[in-house]
């Protein structure tokens, strides 16, 4: 993932690369459970044609960029900064660029939250064309660099949205599928495998149902909460 640096100002820029042009349709969002932005703008951008990006960094080029539009974020008080929320945006034109920039606004301050920072668990840009394949983050200073590109959603950001005990059993089982790897086990390996996706799927559909459950006691639908 991706968080700010401490005592940051604010608005943060992240910028993700896309190795070539993209037709942009949808962009997904994952949210830390505490370290939240109140509200994120994103845009779409290329620069000139026969424009060449420096050595130095996206900052010295001149990206024309377009605004998509912007979403704000819960500030999690009402789940005890449990849950993680994910939030999908979806183009409704097609929108062409090989720069997607997300601005974030100032972070919810709460109790967790001792540095006033901001991060992301994942971000995943949903599209066609020959840079749809990857994305890595680029000029991102003064912000701290992501440690893995985020174009797609690593295990690591899947578990983000699941109980914490289930990512615990989940990271058991893959330490238990790697050793069986090792040993040459494969059966045991398969059956591991089969475990932990199961686990996987049992664990992002309760946590989507105590995100329902969340919601509904603030709306006060306590029907839905039971």
């Amino acid at each position: 993932g991706w968080q700010s640096s401490r005592w940051c100002d604010f608005p943060q820029e992240l910028v993700l690369h896309f190795p070539g042009q993209v037709t942009l349709q949808q962009v997904q969002v994952l949210s830390h459970q505490f370290k939240i932005s109140s509200r994120i703008e994103l845009f779409i951008g290329s620069p000139p044609p026969g424009v060449p990006i420096p050595p130095t960094g996206i900052r010295h080029s001149p990206i024309r960029y377009v605004r998509l539009g912007h979403f704000s974020l819960d500030s999690n008080e009402r789940s005890g900064y449990q849950a993680r929320e994910l939030k999908t945006v979806y183009v409704p034109r097609a929108t062409e660029g090989t720069f997607l920039k997300l601005v974030m606004h100032k972070c919810h301050v709460n109790e967790h939250n001792l540095y006033n920072q901001t991060g992301l668990l994942a971000v995943r840009a949903i599209g066609s064309g020959p840079g749809a394949a990857g994305a890595s983050p680029v000029d991102a200073l003064p912000l701290q660099a992501p440690s893995a590109p985020e174009d797609v959603m690593t295990h690591e950001a899947r578990g983000a949205a699941m109980d914490p005990a289930v990512v615990a059993m989940v990271r058991e089982l893959e330490e238990q599928k790697r050793g069986a790897v090792d040993s040459e086990d494969y059966d045991e390996a398969k059956r591991l495998k089969g475990r932990i996706d199961a686990l996987r799927a049992v664990g992002i559909k309760l946590s989507e149902l105590e995100r329902k459950k969340v919601a509904a006691v603030g709306g006060e639908d306590y029907d839905v909460a039971k």
